[in-house]
């Protein structure tokens, strides 16, 4: 199939359930071998979505792994998913993403997922957002300092930053940067309006 992007709020998910919403609704999503963007919104505590079932869905299997998604998958944004783990992130991570937005993804996630990532997994990231999430900010810098070129904000109008000085690395809690250059910049990805805003008042480019 020739489908690039899926987006689906689950806004009613106290009807709906992991079988319901990815076998019912859309019986072909394992099929999808070249679609690149998956948005997700799962309606926060009413979602019925098991974490299980996410690991199912983001798994490829052992044979033929090119046919099924996510092969493909370039952009995820998953939000609101409360009964995120570090088991499911590890299994995103996996995937050769660009882009990943997991905001608002409850007190089941940790963010020590992201200290034992190993270089092998998302080489390719450049924009991780995890905003309205309870971030372990000394380990989210450290990935930073570790992958330079990723931009990680857990805040609006907001992305990690430094300044090294004799003493090592000093770390800002505000960004004086070109914030709308740097949209401006990420808008030329494909796909990046999968992806969340990061200041109050976002250009036409980025999705809501």
């Amino acid at each position: 199939m020739g489908l690039r992007a899926w987006c689906l709020a689950c806004l009613l998910q106290n009807f709906c359930r992991d079988a319901e919403i990815f076998y019912c609704w859309c019986p072909d999503l394992q099929n999808l071998c070249n679609l690149e963007e998956f948005r997700l919104a799962c309606g926060d505590q009413y979602c019925n979505l098991s974490t299980e079932g996410m690991i199912d869905l983001f798994t490829l299997p052992d044979k033929e792994p090119e046919k099924s998604f996510p092969y493909k998958l370039r952009n995820l944004a998953l939000t609101e998913f409360q009964m995120c783990n570090a088991e499911l992130v590890k299994v995103i991570a996996q995937s050769d993403l660009v882009l990943l937005d997991l905001s608002k993804i409850g007190e089941f996630y940790e963010d020590e997922v992201w200290d034992n990532l190993c270089d092998e997994s998302l080489p390719n990231l450049r924009f991780l957002r995890l905003h309205d999430n309870k971030a372990d900010i000394a380990i989210l810098q450290r990935l930073n300092l570790k992958r330079p070129r990723l931009l990680i904000t857990v805040k609006m109008n907001h992305f990690i930053n430094w300044t090294e000085t004799e003493n090592g690395y000093v770390f800002h809690d505000t960004y004086d940067g070109d914030i709308d250059a740097i949209m401006n910049d990420l808008s030329q990805i494909d796909g990046f309006g999968c992806c969340g805003t990061v200041t109050h008042f976002p250009s036409s480019f980025i999705s809501a």
